[in-house]
């Protein structure tokens, strides 16, 4: 079984209140606030001379779902109320308008483009400086987004009813999204939470039950085989040889792209682990409880809790500009 370890409780530093009036000049118009182990792992000191996390003030007290960017100047946050937060990262996040008040679930960008999935079937797109809504076909949550490109984008959610199929959706960026249902799971109550790949030949789907879908960008997605049957909500592949899930129970399952999956890790004070992110060289991973750990050569060190009670997101421009948020506009920023 998983290692135990006691959260290791540091200090935040607070960029205190933020000009929220500027605009962005990359996008729409920013508006003003309105298991068993593979091998046991062992403890690691947090690096504390690497950097810090910083508290940022967000525009909005919306719970924040998930986070993503093209770039370090260009990261999106979205969550609950048709949120959608833009920072260049510097600090500042303003409010890009979204016309929908359904949760946002998961977002993903591109330099210029940028997707968010949500509740109802939901999908924006922004282009040309507006979010806009693309068709789905369905009513159906979508819970995960992620494309090679503007041109090559999937979402993946599920319906309850009649059987509760999941569904993959895909779209080439022209506003019609082409629904592509996963034949290992018809007919089965699972949920496909998230999505995320190296290259449009080299995609992964993980969700519910330990499901694991690894795709080739031919419209099959062939199951494989999760070491658990624990709900998976979040999968990061960083390169086509370093591929985690992280879920339920603070599981943390890893595959060198083999098509094999071991549990790496389990941190059971971590609560769920809501969300992972790598650079290839060190993973970040949150728990719902609000502990973020972090990885190293296969060692996953002591929780640390900047603070927050609800984390449910990670995402890095690199190992040392790496954000996390959570319920309440929690957003959190490590950094030099």
């Amino acid at each position: 079984m998983g290692r135990s370890w006691r959260p290791a409780l540091l200090a935040v530093a607070s960029l205190g209140a933020l000009d929220c009036t500027s605009t962005n000049k990359d996008g729409p118009a920013d508006m003003a606030p309105s298991g068993d182990l593979a091998s046991e792992p062992d403890l690691l000191t947090p690096d504390l001379t690497l950097s810090a996390w910083f508290t940022e003030t967000s525009p909005r007290p919306d719970t924040l779902r998930a986070i993503a960017g093209s770039s370090a100047s260009d990261v999106y946050a979205v969550g609950s109320g048709g949120t959608i937060l833009h920072a260049r990262g510097d600090g500042n996040w303003l409010v890009q308008a979204s016309s929908v008040m359904v949760t946002l679930n998961a977002v993903f960008a591109v330099p210029g483009e940028a997707f968010a999935v949500g509740e109802m079937g939901t999908i924006l797109h922004l282009r040309n400086g507006k979010w806009m809504a693309e068709p789905s076909g369905t009513t159906t949550g979508l819970n995960g987004v992620w494309g090679s490109s503007a041109s090559d984008v999937y979402a993946v959610g599920n319906r309850f009813f009649p059987q509760g199929e999941p569904y993959i959706f895909h779209s080439t960026g022209d506003g019609t999204w082409t629904p592509q249902l996963s034949a290992p799971l018809a007919n089965q109550m699972t949920q496909l939470l998230a999505i995320s790949g190296t290259s449009a030949k080299d995609i992964y789907i993980v969700g519910t039950k330990g499901a694991i879908l690894h795709g080739v960008g031919d419209g099959k997605w062939p199951l494989q085989a999760s070491p658990k049957p624990l709900d998976l909500r979040s999968v990061w592949a960083a390169r086509p040889t370093d591929i985690y899930a992280v879920g339920a129970g603070g599981a943390i399952l890893h595959s060198t792209g083999d098509g094999s999956w071991v549990v790496q890790a389990t941190v059971a004070e971590a609560g769920d682990l809501a969300a992972v992110w790598s650079d290839g060289t060190q993973p970040f991973a949150v728990g719902t409880m609000c502990a973020i750990l972090r990885g190293t050569g296969g060692m996953w060190g002591p929780s640390e809790r900047p603070g927050g009670s609800l984390c449910t997101g990670v995402w890095g421009a690199a190992k040392d500009d790496v954000y996390v948020i959570g319920s309440l506009g929690l957003i959190l920023h490590r950094r030099k």
